[in-house]
């Protein structure tokens, strides 16, 4: 249904096209096709309508970010990231162009970089919820766990309900191995949102640590019962949920002597290549 209503939206827009006349009109036609072909998937066709837009307005500032996101779908981060550096500098208060391109510089794993371009964009915005959850993943991957706490307490402050800061939050709290703090911080973010998956993976995890090893696998549990079909669920550190759950389900089931459950666990975790449970399953003489 939605891309028969984006396609009518093409055409619409295809019509306006060739119907308008002022310079300003046709450029920002062109955007919006090129925003429509991006709902499509059509990430090509959607790069080439910004450009026509961009060759009738040198000086759109929206083209060129709309246009750095399609190249980023497309995988192409440095033309992603040039899109976005001609964006902000044309319009240098383009808070959410600094948000993309301190996305992309994450993605790059050229961590310093991103923050100090979401440090851009918070200036500019400084009510960005989204930025700050993001600015705490990037302080995590450079094990600075107390700049990223600060992070998402400020995302929080802006946010009260956002239960992905939490969870972000509470994993760091764990790091730290402040477990009263990083447990209470979880279950706030499931207490917000009840399929944060994640958030009862590390609440499950804090739990085996304190060996309280009875909810930990009710933690488990609980993960995995949030969309059980959905095998493609990743958390921020980019690890598989369903496969997290299953092998440290298994590590708890494993200490506790319960053999045949550590090994239907293992053995889940094993067929999304988690290499360690791979290794127990051999070891102990059990395929997967």
């Amino acid at each position: 249904m939605k891309s028969k209503i984006t396609i009518l939206i093409i055409i619409l827009l295809l019509g306006h096209a060739n119907s308008i006349h002022a310079q300003n009109g046709d450029a920002e036609a062109y955007n919006s096709m090129g925003a429509a072909y991006y709902e499509l998937k059509n990430y090509p066709e959607a790069i080439t309508c910004y450009q026509k837009a961009l060759t009738i307005d040198p000086n759109y500032a929206d083209a060129y970010y709309n246009m750095g996101i399609a190249y980023y779908e497309l995988g192409n981060y440095t033309k992603a990231i040039a899109c976005c550096q001609k964006a902000v500098k044309i319009n240098p208060n383009h808070a959410v162009a600094y948000f993309f391109m301190g996305d992309v510089y994450y993605k790059q794993k050229n961590y310093t970089k991103a923050i100090a371009i979401y440090k851009k964009s918070v200036y500019i915005n400084p009510t960005s919820a989204e930025v700050y959850n993001n600015m705490g993943n990037t302080y995590g991957k450079l094990g600075n766990y107390t700049e990223a706490i600060a992070c998402y307490q400020k995302a929080i402050d802006i946010n009260p309900t956002y239960a992905k800061a939490y969870s972000h939050m509470g994993y760091a709290y764990l790091i730290k191995k402040n477990h009263t703090k990083g447990i209470a911080c979880l279950q706030k973010a499931v207490e917000i949102d009840p399929n944060e998956a994640a958030a009862y993976i590390n609440m499950g995890n804090a739990y085996s640590e304190l060996k309280n090893y009875t909810k930990a696998i009710r933690c488990y549990k609980k993960a995995l019962d949030i969309n059980p079909t959905d095998t493609d669920a990743y958390n921020n550190m980019g690890v598989n949920i369903h496969a997290e759950a299953y092998y440290n389900m298994g590590i708890v089931y494993d200490g506790l002597g319960n053999y045949p459950e550590a090994r239907d666990c293992y053995q889940k975790a094993a067929r999304f290549g988690i290499k360690e449970a791979q290794v127990w399953l051999k070891e102990n003489g059990y395929k997967w």
